[in-house]
């Protein structure tokens, strides 16, 4: 399986994509998109978010997230589970992809989760290596000399956190993939962090995944961190509310926007 950046016919470049060349590669992709899938479930089952509001958890790049949002968008045209239509979903992939192979067909996988036949005549390979499944590193980006940290469940930053960043410390340092992260595993991150220079945690976010923001706070007590700095983009409810007075209580200073209402 390989890792490329395509120019397509319109000279627009896409890169991070997957390429898979024989059912052998197919395979790995479904089993990897099927084990992303699965804990995007868990944790949307986990956050209590109301399921008629799944469609806010399952943002951004990622094979798992793109199964669950067509799931989402199947049970709300059609009625029924999002769940029960992303198991469906995964198998018609599979099934449809295959086909292709077996076709003689290579296949392109965007970052998105979309999927298309390679046409070598509309379609040019600008790079490709060796695709490597990414580890929990690849999520972090500590900087020397830095003094903000942006927590994102996202593979990707926000472009309004950047410009907001941007004007309090241009060397940010920042973490991806926030879901992917133990409690443990993010108290090694903030204490790093903390140890590099660093001040305070910034955080733009729905608030939707309660247990996650309880989790994330209590790895910025531990680290010892005495600073945090909230943005809420879909308002602020009481669970949010009961979060902020314990870092408060725990001796965290804590800034709070709520972006909808104020």
């Amino acid at each position: 399986m390989l890792k490329v950046t395509l120019k397509d016919e319109f000279d627009q470049i896409h890169s991070d994509c997957l390429l898979i060349q024989s059912l052998e590669d197919l395979d790995k992709i479904h089993e990897d998109t099927k084990a992303e899938a699965e804990e995007e479930m868990v944790k949307a089952i986990t956050s209590k978010t109301r399921v008629d509001r799944w469609d806010h958890l399952f943002q951004g790049a990622g094979q798992g997230r793109a199964l669950m949002r067509g799931g989402v968008y199947k049970a709300i045209t059609q009625g029924g589970h999002p769940i029960t239509f992303a198991s469906g979903l995964l198998a018609q992939r599979h099934e449809s992809m295959s086909k292709m192979i077996n076709n003689g067909q290579a296949i392109v996988i965007n970052r998105m989760g979309g999927y298309f036949p390679l046409n070598g005549d509309r379609t040019v390979i600008l790079k490709s290596e060796p695709y490597i499944k990414p580890g929990i590193e690849s999520h972090i980006h500590l900087k020397t000399d830095t003094k903000i940290l942006n927590l994102e469940n996202d593979p990707e930053l926000e472009s309004h956190a950047v410009a907001y960043m941007e004007k309090i410390d241009p060397n940010y340092s920042y973490v991806t993939r926030l879901d992917k992260f133990s409690g443990p595993q993010l108290l090694s991150v903030i204490t790093r962090f903390k140890e590099l220079g660093g001040e305070v945690v910034y955080i733009y976010t729905t608030g939707m995944n309660v247990p996650q923001m309880r989790e994330y706070s209590q790895a910025i007590i531990e680290s010892g961190l005495k600073k945090v700095i909230f943005e809420f983009n879909s308002g602020i409810n009481t669970e949010i509310e009961e979060i902020v007075e314990y870092l408060r209580a725990h001796g965290v200073a804590v800034t709070v926007t709520d972006l909808i209402n104020d």
